[in-house]
């Protein structure tokens, strides 16, 4: 049966594609590789008292020195004299979750019998929700300055403290410097993981949206002045991470570029992990990393954290993006490889060559000639030397080469190394020596100097409408065949530009004879961002390589997404490259859910729009959304268009900026790299498809249900249930309000949804009168709206739930306008009217819901917080107009009977 013009067929193929996103953004990402820390000895949270004025303000939080064993003994007296580090739990963090740095730091410190060592706490927050409520983050903020200032008091000489942030610890721990004066010397450098610095991941609360653009604009116009000295390093999770995206983590045009670095987890050397939200704190190759970059960051000679930011960013390179092998950060290489005059190279007879053995008896010297504009490429397995790869001058003896060993980068698959040097780096050059010294063991090298231009392809979509349409989802080959003995291929792919372009490698095996057990290994190369992620694929099958984008690119830069390809030289492959439509579905869903859920929410305030229009008219049989159909949705989309792109036009923007009125969320999200034009199509129908099969579900739930129940309420007797289920909805109305306006907002609507469900279940109306059909149609949306508004609202029920106390309700009153809005709907019982004047008062009411949905598309497709507010205002106005609109017709009534007594 029609959907007006939507058919069932077009909401099932909507929501199957939904459902396939939602499914590749859930579930379609690699395994959990990170590797668990543990510890020796038995771990203990030592608690640090705080001054009586302090456990006044902030009575659930608490400070915590870590320690084990022998540290946790001598130290109960807190005479410290260490270097301290103060971790800061997240949203619903634990002060527990410092154990694994501080355990592998105290390893470190005893296996390898450092002259220093760190002093790890941590701050206790009672778990609460702060990635909802800016209430809880203002709060955390001040107590993490009365913990740092206690550390402090600590030490002797000290007089800094590093800062380890997870979640929204680390914008906690830049708010610091927001507070009026906070001295900056007491912290120059913080840690931050799985952080979203730029914006909220989903903006519930105004209070929240305000400390981040209080924290971000006073970083912004800071990070070059007095933050000059404050070093700020972040770590993303990757696609694993469904909570927290790559985009929000950057550190981009927050914190200056010399003072900071932002990477992903799947980036690290040594790590290559993808890692969810929570095992970040204790995966262990990244908390490695983090522990190898605090010790190296210590000055050997003060003992003391380096203040130096330039030489804190150098270590921070080395250690979570580019590592010549070395597991601690070397400042100094040799210049020169000194070879002396005795030692003879051997010159390799072709321009690629491999070299295997399980061990080596003699030095082994190995050139390889370069030509003009040749590119060269060498890796390198279980080769342990520092100094190993040499370029010998054009103009020179081979006896002393400039070395090139610092070039190394590690990659994934057991101790490989790569150097990859283009054809200006080596154009000196005569020679490149690779320099294989005696006792190595299992040693494997491959080696290409190479024309670059037959190793470079590069594809980008047709710019014709035809041709881009036919090659769109079609199999496109980059390489027919490599070339033989190729080691290295370089995929520039200038159309994947936007997080929406998402396509697969697909690299197809032709001939593998007599070859080695070296896999291929690929890089996705993304310039405009600090991420270089590898995976290793099977050398003899057939293999893909997914390419999304975290971000999208700038529009200031020229560079393009890569791909590396290092292959294995005895192979053969073809190279070809396809939309990749599972994953480009997941990556809506990833950057999108919050916009799709204003949308739905814009919907019903279209539907309740509609059925007030018809509240003075004759009944129809439709049901929400029946009326629902291409030509009304043809009517509100270019509203909405129109209206979002004036708002964001620069005069606009200029004019209302300066009373106050803020652009249209699409500004921000083009700025950002997240908006295109169809976004609103696309949520619009994906909405409305979300809302039509819960309609259904729920509606005919609902109506079996309420069948059930009136067979059982006529044992009892339907006068009996009919009074109690009155009382029962009167007293529920009744105390709604107060409970939202003292206890918790959230818990003040649940419960006005309640006495809604209550009067739709018992309440037997007559489906066949006018009256009961309206009454029917207008609950089921107040009930749909309500429950929506009680979700965005829910953070305050949860903390009432777990007993976290101390934070301010910032959704309370516009629950408490909500909740007396509604009461007073019902007692005006709309569907009731008749008269012409009450009328042209619903109407009123019907054009401020159709304002209010667009509104609600433009100014709260990210900013969910002014949902709540737009609602709260709609409804207010809505049943004011309503009880007016119940006067007026009472009065009407009273003079028509006056007139005919």
């Amino acid at each position: 049966m029609a959907v007006g013009a939507f058919r069932p067929g077009t909401f099932i193929i909507i929501l199957s594609l939904a459902f396939i996103g939602l499914y590749d953004y859930l579930l379609n990402y690699e395994s959990n590789n990170c590797q668990m820390t543990y510890m020796f000895e038995y771990p203990e949270y030592l608690p640090i008292p705080m001054t009586d004025d302090i456990k006044e303000r902030f009575p659930t939080y608490g400070l915590y020195l870590y320690g084990e064993g022998d540290y946790a003994r001598e130290h109960r007296n807190f005479r410290m004299s260490g270097i301290p580090v103060l971790f800061i739990p997240g949203n619903d963090g634990s002060h527990k979750q410092v154990r694994s740095l501080g355990s592998v730091a105290y390893r470190k410190w005893l296996d390898e019998s450092l002259p220093f060592h760190f002093d790890f706490y941590s701050v206790d927050f009672n778990e609460e929700l702060s990635a909802f409520v800016g209430d809880a983050l203002q709060r955390q903020t001040a107590f993490t300055e009365a913990a740092i200032n206690k550390i402090l008091s600590l030490y002797t000489s000290t007089k800094s403290v590093v800062l380890v942030g997870h979640s929204m610890g680390g914008m906690v721990a830049r708010a610091l410097f927001t507070i009026p004066g906070f001295q900056n010397e007491k912290v120059h450098t913080i840690f931050t993981q799985a952080t979203p610095h730029q914006m909220p991941v989903i903006a519930l609360d105004y209070e929240l949206a305000e400390f981040y653009r209080r924290v971000n604009e006073f970083w912004t116009n800071k990070s070059n002045s007095t933050l000059l000295k404050t070093s700020v390093f972040s770590t993303a999770g990757g696609f694993r991470d469904i909570q927290v995206r790559r985009d929000l983590v950057s550190l981009r045009g927050l914190v200056a570029f010399d003072t900071s670095w932002d990477t992903n987890t799947k980036s690290v050397p040594r790590g290559w992990v993808s890692t969810d939200h929570r095992c970040h704190v204790w995966c262990k190759q990244i908390v490695l990393a983090t522990v190898r970059a605090m010790i190296d960051m210590v000055d050997k000679k003060t003992k003391k954290f380096a203040v130096n930011p330039v030489f804190k960013r150098k270590v921070i390179l080395h250690h979570f993006y580019k590592n010549s092998g070395s597991k601690t950060y070397r400042q100094n290489y040799n210049r020169l490889i000194e070879l002396g005059a005795n030692v003879k190279t051997e010159m390799r007879p072709k321009s690629s060559w491999r070299y295997n053995r399980k061990e080596v008896n003699v030095n082994r010297y190995f050139a390889t000639k370069i030509t003009q504009k040749a590119s060269f490429i060498i890796l390198t397995q279980n080769l342990k030397a520092k100094n190993y790869l040499g370029g010998c001058l054009l103009d020179s003896s081979c006896d002393k080469l400039e070395n090139l060993s610092p070039y190394a980068e590690l990659v994934p698959s057991n101790e490989l190394k790569v150097i990859k040097l283009n054809s200006d780096e080596i154009a000196k050059f005569s020679s490149i020596v690779t320099i294989i010294p005696k006792a190595s063991r299992d040693v494997h090298v491959y080696a290409e100097a190479f024309n670059p231009d037959k190793r470079s392809v590069v594809w980008s979509l047709p710019k014709a409408f035809v041709p881009l349409i036919s090659t769109f989802f079609s199999y496109q080959t980059l390489v027919e065949k490599t070339e033989k003995n190729a080691i290295f291929y370089n995929l520039t792919l200038t159309s994947i530009d936007h997080i929406m372009n998402v396509y697969k490698i697909y690299i197809t095996t032709l001939n593998c004879n007599n070859a080695d057990d070296r896999n291929v290994l690929s890089k996705i190369h993304i310039p405009w961002i600090s991420d270089d992620s590898y995976d290793e694929l099977e050398k003899d099958a057939n293999s893909t390589i997914t390419v999304r984008l975290p971000v999208s690119k700038p529009p200031q830069w020229n560079l393009s997404a890569q791909v590396h390809l290092y292959l294995n030289p005895q192979c053969e492959y073809t190279i070809g490259i396809q939309l990749a439509f599972v994953e480009l579905l997941g990556q809506f869903f990833r950057f999108y859910t919050v916009n799709c859920l204003s949308a739905m929410i814009a919907i019903l305030s279209f539907l309740i729009a509609d059925e007030c229009r018809r509240l003075c008219q004759p009944s129809s049989q439709e049901k929400p959304l029946k009326s629902y159909n291409w030509p009304h949705f043809l009517k509100i989309l270019p509203i909405t268009f129109v209206a979002n792109w004036t708002l964001g036009t620069k005069d606009s923007r200029e004019l209302f900026q300066k009373i106050s009125i803020p652009p249209p969320d699409s500004f921000d999200m083009d700025e950002r790299g997240l908006w295109f034009t169809a976004l609103f199509m696309y949520n619009f129908l994906l909405g409305t498809a979300i809302l039509s099969c819960t309609f259904f579900i729920a509606s005919n739930c609902l109506e079996i249900f309420s069948w059930i129940v009136r067979k059982f309420s006529g044992l009892i007797g339907h006068n009996k249930i009919d009074s109690f289920i009155w009382y029962l909805v009167i007293v529920t109305h009744f105390i709604s309000v107060p409970i939202a306006a003292f206890t918790c907002g959230s818990l003040g609507v649940l419960i006005t949804v309640t006495s809604l469900l209550l009067r739709h279940i018992f309440c037997r109306e007559n489906r066949d009168v006018a009256e009961d059909i309206k009454r029917h149609k207008l609950r089921i949306l107040l009930i749909y709206m309500l429950v929506i508004i009680s979700l965005l609202t829910s953070p305050s029920l949860i903390h009432l739930v777990r007993g976290i106390f101390g934070t301010v309700d910032p959704w309370r009153t516009p629950c408490v306008a909500v909740c007396v809005s509604v009461s007073l709907l019902v007692w005006a019982d709309l569907p009731s009217l008749k008269g012409p004047l009450s009328g042209e008062f619903i109407d009123i009411a019907s054009g401020l819901f159709y304002i209010g949905g667009h509104i609600i598309f433009i100014y709260g497709l990210a900013s969910l917080y002014r949902i709540t507010n737009i609602l709260s205002v709609l409804f207010t106005i809505f049943a004011l107009l309503g009880i007016l609109a119940r006067f007026l017709e009472s009065a009407e009534n009273q003079k028509t009977k006056i007139k005919e007594d």
